[in-house]
């Protein structure tokens, strides 16, 4: 069966999926380029943040600033698990390396909302989750040698 376009378009390497992604975001205060390990949005850990934290998420409806700070909250710690699964180079003002936990992400998500718009971005976008042409050819061929053997 002939790939469709939409196969061509949507179709994502499981693994780049749920392991992640490498980007390098920019630099820190030392010159250092900084990297993010950033999942496919909709992946298995990301979709399981979501199931766990959508109860207290309903509760947060609501316009009082209390209700949209807990609301930003469950959003930032659902980023954190599901998508940005790591980081290197982010220091911190001392020039200290700051360690890619789950406390730090958070924290770090609600501080910069641009960041997590970049993130949510970044894992939104289909073309860094493919598999590498590469990879494409030698599962084409896999295929194909053993369509041949049956």
């Amino acid at each position: 069966m002939a790939k469709s376009t939409f196969d061509d378009l949507y179709i994502s390497d499981d693994k780049k999926a749920t392991e992640g992604v490498e980007f390098e975001i920019g630099t820190n205060i030392k010159g250092d380029p900084i990297f993010f390990t950033i999942a496919e949005n909709g992946n298995p850990k990301h979709e399981k943040a979501q199931r766990k934290r959508s109860r207290m998420l309903e509760r947060t409806r609501g316009s009082s600033t209390s209700a949209i700070n807990r609301r930003d909250k469950i959003i930032a710690e659902v980023v954190a698990e599901g998508l940005l699964l790591s980081w290197r180079g982010v220091l911190d003002e001392e020039g200290n390396e700051v360690p890619s936990t789950f406390e730090n992400k958070v924290e770090a998500l609600l501080k910069y909302r641009k960041l997590q718009n970049e993130i949510l971005e970044l894992s939104d976008e289909p073309i860094y989750y493919k598999e590498d042409e590469e990879d494409q050819e030698e599962a084409k061929e896999e295929t194909e040698k053993n369509s041949e053997m049956s």
